[in-house]
Order: C-alpha cells, then structure tokens, then sequence
C-alpha cells in the first residue's frame, strides 16, 4: 500500500511541474515579452547599428564592454540598484554612452537560468527595472545621445 501511494505521490508531483512549465511558456513568457515597452524603436530593433563618432572615444573597446557588463551584471537579479549602475556612467559623454548601448547589444536574463526577458537593449531592460523616479535620473546621463 506504502508503494503505491508513493507511486501515486510522485506522479502528482511530476503532473504538477509540467502544469507550472506549461503555463509558464503558454501564458506568462508572452505576457511578459508583449508588455516590454520600449524607449526608442529604431535603436531598440538593431543596436549593432548605433552611430558612434569614434574620435569622442577616449577609452578602447575593452572599456566600452566591460562598462556595458557592469549594467547588465546590476540589471541581471533580483534588484536593481541605481547606485549599482550610475558610477560606472558617470562622467561618460554621449558618443560614450551610445558605444556602451551598443557594446550592451541585445542579452538576455540568465538569472536562475530563467530567461525572464528575452534580447532586449539596455534601454528597455532599463524600463522593465527601474520605477519612473530612477528612470529620470538615468535620463539625465542618456539625454544627448539622442537614444532616450
């Protein structure tokens, strides 16, 4: 009898995952990618193809990259903290921060290796994490790029 039930436990467990799997990729993930709203279109579809006048660029590549692994290392959790991702801009002018939106490309979340939002810019990761407040004040180290 113990056998049983245990039999039957197991496959109740197992019913149950894949009801939650389901609906998860059913019903919430398209949820979630038709509500991500957008900051600018025409940046937000290709940033590989974002203008950056290179001789406003003082710092190399590396730099660049390593500046847009840093938001998306504070973007990437479960919080995320504006002290987390305003140093790492401050002082950048705005061929700067055109060159971090496009070294930061398209990711995706890999946190709990849950792909929570699926190649999206910097811009509108940004718009999915931050309350209007926070928004504002990321404005106001995007405003010249003409991207915001």
């Amino acid at each position: 009898m113990k056998e049983i039930f245990k039999k039957v436990l197991l496959w109740k467990i197992v019913g149950a995952v894949l009801v939650i799997v389901l609906i998860y990729f059913l019903v919430i993930k398209p949820l979630v990618n038709e509500s991500v709203e957008t900051v600018n279109e025409q940046y937000i579809s290709d940033p590989e193809n974002i203008l950056v006048a290179e001789t406003a660029l003082p710092l190399d590549d590396f730099a660049y990259k390593s500046i847009a692994d840093t938001q998306y290392n504070a973007l990437n959790g479960w919080f995320t903290s504006l002290s987390d991702l305003t140093p790492s801009l401050e002082g950048l002018n705005s061929e700067e921060m055109k060159m971090v939106a496009k070294k930061f490309g398209k990711r995706t979340s890999t946190f709990f290796n849950v792909g929570i939002t699926a190649n999206i810019d910097i811009l509108t990761w940004y718009n999915q994490d931050l309350s209007e407040s926070e928004l504002e004040i990321m404005e106001t180290y995007w405003a010249n790029t003409g991207l915001w």
